[in-house]
């Protein structure tokens, strides 16, 4: 694996950006049998009742398909689990131009549940050959072809044929009203505007330190204001070695070359002294490789923190974000990992931050964003 750098591909989003790329990955994200989280209402209420939605692609043929739940808190993984309901899926097709083929749509109904309810799922699927199949899955060996979708990703999904749990949460807390109103403005950091009486740098790429500060943002307030603004979203501002900092080594302080919790402080007060919410950019799916629990992963398999990534060929192979290895994936679903970036919000939030843009949130499950 490559050494430590904040010199990153100035591409690295996959081939969204052509119509190909698009196509294919919509071949790919209708294969197979998928979820994707489909619950309607998507934020439900106290005694609604709750439709799952599950899509089947023309490369598998299901006999049937059932939903697992509980409601105690308890894995509905364990088949000896007696708090395990069970309700089964109807099915109806549904034409697909774009694609030309008939997509199966399944959908269950979860009874009305009571305020406070996690409900924690899995959903199991019985092939036409009486195999058992959990969401997600593809099956590569029928599927026609290939070269058209993305192997990796399917592969990815195929070999991993064990439950997905999803969850959600049954309560009565709206979406915020203030965000409806907001006029948000994005600051990246480092380039926004330098401590007054220092100039920016002149690095010689992108990736260098231009020299945006907290300092500098405060300076600038009455020109936000004037911009009829309500609220500040920033880019991370987290410990980083990068100019971007989406790749904490840390989430306790600041970034010393942003500024320090004093400069923080002042910001916060003087933003809503102005009636402007911030907003800070939080990264729960991936760490930089240099923060401490990666560290510790990669020298000693049984570290504690080892579980915390996914190691494909340990040390040096492992998941990351968009294949740059100097951003590990964390395993947001691990006890101590999820608890340790649940800390790390709550922190911020009693330091003042009145909310957050949770950064590649598809990276991280349903449940742990259900319990964030």
């Amino acid at each position: 694996m490559a050494e430590s750098s904040s010199q990153f591909p100035e591409f690295l989003f996959g081939d969204l950006s052509t119509p190909q790329g698009r196509f294919r990955q919509i071949q790919t994200e209708k294969a197979g049998l998928r979820h994707n989280h489909c619950l309607s209402p998507a934020d439900p209420r106290p005694d609604e009742p709750i439709q799952i939605t599950v899509t089947v692609g023309k490369d598998l043929s299901l006999k049937a398909i059932a939903l697992l739940y509980t409601t105690d808190g308890s894995l509905p993984t364990d088949p000896q689990n007696l708090a395990i309901a069970q309700v089964e899926f109807e099915r109806e097709l549904v034409w697909d131009t774009l694609l030309w083929y008939y997509q199966e749509n399944w959908t269950a109904q979860i009874p009305r549940q009571t305020f406070g309810t996690e409900v924690i799922y899995i959903i199991a699927a019985t092939t036409l050959s009486d195999d058992l199949v959990y969401c997600p899955y593809v099956n590569l060996e029928t599927l026609e072809n290939t070269s058209n979708l993305d192997l990796n990703k399917l592969e990815r999904v195929n070999l991993q044929n064990k439950p997905q749990i999803y969850s959600f949460f049954v309560d009565e807390e709206p979406i915020p009203a203030w965000i409806r109103e907001a006029v948000i403005y994005q600051i990246f950091v480092d380039r926004f505007a330098p401590t007054p009486g220092t100039e920016f740098k002149t690095p010689s790429d992108r990736s260098g330190f231009y020299g945006g500060t907290l300092a500098g943002i405060i300076s600038k307030f009455d020109y936000l204001q004037d911009l009829g603004i309500n609220c500040l979203w920033l880019t991370p501002i987290f410990p980083s070695p990068s100019h971007h900092g989406y790749d904490p080594l840390s989430f306790e302080g600041i970034e010393p070359r942003l500024g320090n919790l004093e400069d923080w402080q002042r910001l916060i007060t003087e933003a809503h002294e102005r009636g402007i919410r911030v907003l800070i950019d939080f990264v729960a799916n991936h760490f930089s490789d240099r923060h401490p629990a990666f560290a510790s992963a990669q020298r000693d398999r049984d570290s504690e923190y080892y579980p915390w990534f996914s190691f494909r060929d340990w040390p040096g192979q492992y998941d990351c974000f968009f294949a740059v290895p100097q951003q590990p994936e964390v395993n947001s679903d691990h006890p101590s990992a999820r608890q340790y970036l649940l800390e790390s919000a709550c922190h911020w939030l009693a330091l003042g931050c009145d909310g957050f843009r949770l950064d590649y949130a598809q990276g991280s499950s349903h449940r742990f964003w259900s319990i964030f």
